[in-house]
């Protein structure tokens, strides 16, 4: 969603490897708010999966969905289960992006601050991985790491979800 599109993360990347001397090929399916649930039911998604010969192909949740119980058990994880096996039947390995959290938490929703929603966000994904021995990209985890040392720069845009340059970069 969002948090992938914000800044070009895929031609960000794209642009890291070649200059490593690495030749990749990127796409991106994206769009603002969508989770799994929407990927499943999105035709633009299927074909995307289907258009080449992947050798990877990363799944990125909605940032709340993996730190709420409900939503995890309810949509995350049967959605992820269909998303995964329909990459496999093509050949290419899942990769699960495991999200930052916000950068107050969500009080609205239970989730006091920063602290405790990266590590239910890590849980969220790590739980559905182990059972479906799906790759973790612990992008959450640089982050945690990250803003711990002040000569960081900021990370998030100011509405403390979205990440700025520097966060897509990390």
């Amino acid at each position: 969603n969002s948090y992938t599109f914000y800044n070009d993360l895929p031609g960000t990347f794209a642009e890291l490897a070649r200059a490593g001397g690495h030749q990749v090929e990127v796409q991106m399916v994206a769009n603002g708010g969508w989770g799994f649930t929407d990927h499943v039911e999105s035709a633009d998604t299927l074909a995307a999966i289907q258009s080449k010969e992947w050798d990877y192909v990363v799944l990125q949740e909605r940032s709340i969905d993996p730190a709420v119980p409900y939503s995890g058990t309810n949509f995350m994880y049967p959605t992820a289960r269909v998303l995964v096996q329909y990459i496999r039947n093509v050949g290419a390995k899942p990769v699960f992006f495991v999200t930052w959290g916000h950068k107050h938490g969500e009080p609205d929703m239970g989730i006091p601050n920063y602290v405790t929603m990266q590590a239910w966000i890590d849980q969220g994904y790590l739980a559905i991985a182990q059972e479906l021995s799906v790759t973790l990209a612990p992008v959450g985890t640089a982050w945690y790491i990250a803003q711990k040392d002040p000569a960081t720069p900021e990370l998030w845009q100011e509405d403390g979800s979205h990440p700025t340059a520097a966060g897509s970069y990390l």
